[in-house]
């Protein structure tokens, strides 16, 4: 039981470690900013969308030149819970990271559907790449189109800063 115990305590200590060296190789020196949206639509509640987003110009040191690789990059972080007692489908119709004009830089149209068991709390993830960047140099955003039934709902993170290398 002591060694269970831990184990477990080990492995907070090394997750943690491991995401602030995320963070901090990254040049983030703070979690990014989440949005609280508390909304409900046909029993999910929506809880917060976020958007980490970066651009790698610079070849990583010691690796072999690559053309054309991925150099823009977003993660857009969506937080659901299902308040009902039965399974719900959310289908995730398109997922842009548009910049502060409203232009569209990165987008995945291809729908992708989440199975909600009874009362989940579920945390997804996406990850956007591109080989052109991310253009400008102003704040992007995240825009999360859904479904639920029949009914069919946008969302936005906050505007962030684009970490570029």
């Amino acid at each position: 039981m002591l060694m269970l115990k831990n184990f477990f305590i080990v492995t907070l200590i090394v997750g943690s470690l491991t995401w602030s060296y995320m963070l901090l190789a990254h040049g983030q020196t703070q979690i990014p900013f989440t949005k609280p949206v508390m909304s409900t639509v046909n029993g999910v509640l929506i809880k917060n969308i976020s958007l980490m987003a970066r651009e790698e110009k610079k070849q990583p040191p010691g690796t072999q030149q690559v053309s054309p690789r991925d150099i823009g990059f977003a993660s857009v972080f969506f937080h659901i819970e299902n308040t009902t007692q039965a399974n719900i489908n959310v289908i995730i119709e398109a997922i842009e990271i548009r910049n502060s004009d409203n232009k569209t830089i990165l987008k995945q149209a291809t729908p992708e559907e989440i199975i909600l068991k009874p009362l989940e709390d579920s945390k997804n993830s996406f990850h956007l790449t591109n080989k052109l960047g991310i253009p400008g140099s102003g704040k992007v955003k995240a825009v999360l189109t859904y479904r639920i039934g029949d009914r069919t709902e946008v969302i936005e993170s906050a505007l962030v800063n684009v970490d570029r290398f």
